[in-house]
């Protein structure tokens, strides 16, 4: 049997004694950093708990930060093998032409409106816009449409449904524009994508090179255009 969940679906579970997770025997946690950063860490840890010692466990992480080092140390063999794709060091795609434009916050719209005639005339080609937060996404959603642009957006408060849709939209072409946040967008597997807009500038350089990595992906060029307002000095 598998068993695939998010940490509190699966506590949930647990605590309504309908999952045993006794006689696991292989565990997989996927985006270990980033689950780290948003708080499950002790989540984590209570499952891990309720899992037999005798396990083959695996981590895939982009980033290697100390909580993730400390939770391979505690959960894994004392001699794990690790495997490295590219370098350890935190860097950008040098696929990807990085652009990044200082400008006044109120003229963005403006500015993404003038870059979508720019990257996205055809609307054919595949567009990533990134948001800060939720409300911001569903404000940039409802302008890009009215605007008379075919587009799509994911965020952590829309419901499961509404974003396998919207991914489904933006991946077969039929609306290969999108604006999302960075949990949601984490981890996505979405081809072809030419051009990344971070309308609103992120809150880390992970954040930062994880968004610009949506393109330039399998040896394909890409481009990234980044706004710099004066609310991010």
């Amino acid at each position: 049997d598998i068993v695939i969940g998010t940490p509190g679906r699966l506590i949930d579970l647990i605590e309504m004694n309908v999952c045993h997770l006794s006689e696991v025997s292989f565990v997989v946690l996927d985006e270990a950093d980033r689950m780290l950063d948003m708080g499950f860490e002790e989540p984590v840890r209570f499952i891990l708990s309720k899992i037999s010692l005798a396990r083959q466990m695996v981590m895939f992480s982009a980033t290697w930060p100390i909580e993730v080092h400390k939770l391979a140390e505690e959960y894994m063999d004392p001699n794990p093998v690790k495997v490295v794709v590219g370098s350890e060091d935190l860097a950008a795609n040098h696929d990807v032409m990085q652009i990044v434009e200082v400008l006044d916050d109120r003229s963005r719209d403006q500015r993404l409106l003038a870059l979508l005639e720019k990257y996205h005339k055809s609307q054919r080609n595949r567009v990533l816009v990134f948001a800060l937060y939720q409300l911001e996404a569903d404000r940039l959603e409802n302008m890009l449409r009215r605007s008379g642009w075919k587009v799509v957006a994911i965020h952590g408060k829309k419901a499961q449904h509404e974003r396998t849709k919207s991914l489904s939209l933006f991946k077969e072409g039929t609306c290969p524009l999108m604006v999302a946040t960075d949990v949601a967008a984490r981890g996505l597997d979405i081809p072809d994508v030419e051009v990344v807009i971070n309308y609103s500038f992120p809150l880390t350089t992970e954040d930062y090179v994880h968004r610009i990595g949506r393109t330039g992906r399998a040896g394909k060029k890409g481009v990234s255009h980044t706004f710099f307002t004066n609310h991010n000095k």
